[in-house]
């Protein structure tokens, strides 16, 4: 894939010349959603940025020293189906067309059934699922007129198996289920979509529990057969490949970046066969 500053350019379905792709990244101000939209102006994307948190878009923008056109921001609610309708609409019309939909939103209020409630539970789908589908139903008809498109939503483990946190799980699990039915419905419009499935990623959402445990992301590596867990590097180096040409006869898949842990916890087995404890020994420094 080009560089920035390289050439690669899209129609511009404005009737006017050729543009830089655009890739619409949500939950930008997030970790993950930072790294992303590093990695996709880095590979010659223009960018339009949404979250809910207007202040870090702003720092955003300062960061990735990007000026308009090849940037827009908008903070917005997620969960609300008009006004992302309304801001994907403003995004095609001032950006030229929208290449590739990267879903980062997501966030977690209930930590175990007994704890949730009906508005903690709901919470978790609405911002966890439905507002995947509200970005997709708002993104995919720009998608088809172009006759090309990529949908990257980000998932989680805990859509797979069951780590805790039973609403987003939930939700993750039915993100999985949504994006396979993208993949089908739209693949003759020339779009794919497929969705990736972390482990543990080291982001500021997890300093509440590294200050109460500053070990903690060090007994987790241990779970993992790699010994360590993903960056939102990591995680935007995966989507920048879903949406390459690299990438052309993929869609429908999970890609699952967990450094092994759906594979198995080492030692597990030893455990069951020898009764060795079964944690893996910390990682040599």
């Amino acid at each position: 894939m080009a560089r920035r500053g390289g050439s690669m350019t899209q129609p511009d379905h404005r009737g006017g010349s050729a543009r830089r792709p655009v890739a619409l990244v949500a939950g930008a101000a997030g970790d993950i959603g930072r790294a992303m939209c590093r990695r996709f102006h880095r590979d010659g994307y223009a960018l339009a940025c949404l979250d809910v948190r207007s202040e870090q878009l702003v720092l955003l923008s300062h960061e990735l020293e990007i000026a308009p056109p090849d940037i827009y921001c908008a903070a917005i609610d997620l969960t609300e189906p008009e006004a992302v309708r309304s801001i994907v609409d403003q995004v095609a019309f001032q950006m030229g067309g929208i290449d590739v939909l990267i879903n980062t939103a997501g966030g977690n209020k209930t930590l175990t059934i007994a704890d949730a409630t009906p508005a903690t539970w709901l919470a978790d789908i609405h911002l966890n699922l439905n507002a995947a589908f509200y970005l997709a139903a708002a993104v995919l008809p720009h998608m088809q007129r172009q006759r090309k498109g990529n949908v990257v939503n980000i998932g989680s483990v805990n859509g797979l198996g069951i780590y805790g946190d039973p609403g987003y799980s939930a939700a993750k699990a039915g993100l999985i289920q949504f994006t396979k039915q993208m993949a089908v419905e739209y693949g003759h419009y020339g779009i794919r979509a497929n969705v990736i499935c972390p482990g543990t990623v080291k982001t500021q959402a997890w300093e509440r529990m590294l200050a109460e445990r500053p070990e903690f992301i060090e007994e987790a590596a241990r779970l993992y057969p790699l010994q360590g867990v993903a960056t939102p590097a990591d995680i935007a180096g995966i989507a920048a490949f879903l949406a390459s040409p690299d990438a052309r006869i993929i869609t429908g898949s999970v890609l699952v970046a967990d450094g092994g842990l759906t594979a198995g916890i080492p030692g597990v087995a030893q455990f069951f066969t020898s009764g060795k404890p079964f944690l893996a020994p910390a990682c040599p420094t």
